[in-house]
């Protein structure tokens, strides 16, 4: 869950594993093996709340199993003739032939490299603008968001998985003192707009990814920029993500840590914001998660609200 990308591999080869990831989901279902109508399983997923109870309850006015139309034919029957738009030079009916690795799809033309070579773009670099402003005339202590004084970063352990260490970018003797361990993974954590170090999110993923490794997991509180207007602290995340994108640097470099060796999770507009700490790293990160599913959310949402409870 945690590992890095390989870091001997090329682009190709890393996009060739990641098409044979992909295909080996990839199945033709067989209607004739669809059970009608469809059956829950006797327990419940793992993922299935245990408040709930397991089969759920069906509404008093819900026919079930539902009817199904009488001109519908099933189970559904491929024509024998492949259709007009079907290219010429691929069998019929579809199949999904092992070769498709290593020589492609049968549509891909002859004479361009399978698989395609990706172009190495060089992205613009942002500039790591000067905050707050060095202008006559500003006052600082009247800026409302500076990421230097108000972004709070909280380390959590096996050692503190409840209390966290307070890390301070740039002091090294806090850090020394602190539980940090550089042979371990490093996790930054970075929440969403309106939201703190608080979020359901957090209150989740801290106790979780501790009881799935043996890691450094440091949470990015930037929540005097996320309560701003959406607007604003869209701006604000720009301006934190530097913020951690320096911390990042200063902490691998501190403690000889391989940047690979870190792991950047964002929720919410702190997908974004991982991705754009990725990005000002030089995409020397090892892996980053970037989610903004709102049904994840709600539901890490509901999960948060009963440890609260």
């Amino acid at each position: 869950m945690f590992s890095a990308l390989p870091g001997a591999l090329n682009k190709n080869e890393v996009e060739t594993r990641k098409l044979a990831q992909l295909l080996q989901y990839i199945t033709w279902p067989n209607p004739e093996n669809i059970v009608w109508p469809p059956t829950l399983p006797e327990e419940a997923p793992w993922w299935w709340p245990n408040a709930f109870e397991w089969p759920p309850r069906l509404p008093d006015d819900l026919v079930w199993p539902p009817s199904l139309p009488d001109d519908l034919v099933w189970p559904p029957t491929l024509p024998e003739e492949a259709p007009a738009w079907w290219p010429k030079n691929c069998a019929w009916p579809p199949q999904i032939p092992e070769s498709i690795l290593e020589n492609g799809p049968c549509w891909w033309p002859e004479g361009l490299t399978w698989p395609p070579p990706i172009p190495d773009i060089s992205w613009p670099q942002l500039p790591d603008i000067p905050w707050p402003p060095q202008l006559p005339g500003i006052i600082v202590d009247q800026i409302p968001y500076i990421p230097n004084r108000d972004n709070q970063l909280h380390l959590f352990t096996r050692a503190n998985p409840g209390l966290s260490q307070p890390i301070l970018n740039g002091n090294l003797q806090i850090l020394q003192n602190s539980n940090f361990d550089s042979s371990r993974r490093t996790i930054i954590l970075v929440h969403d707009l309106g939201e703190s170090a608080l979020a359901d999110s957090n209150l989740v993923l801290i106790p979780s990814l501790l009881q799935a490794a043996d890691v450094n997991v440091i949470l990015v509180d930037w929540s005097a920029g996320a309560k701003a207007s959406p607007l604003l602290s869209t701006f604000y995340s720009w301006l934190s993500g530097n913020f951690v994108a320096r911390f990042i640097r200063w902490l691998s470099t501190s403690t000889n840590s391989d940047l690979e060796n870190f792991h950047l999770i964002g929720m919410g507009i702190g997908a974004l914001n991982v991705g754009y700490i990725g990005r000002v790293l030089n995409k020397e990160i090892g892996y980053i998660t970037g989610e903004t599913n709102l049904a994840l959310k709600r539901w890490l949402k509901y999960v948060g609200g009963m440890i609260n409870s």
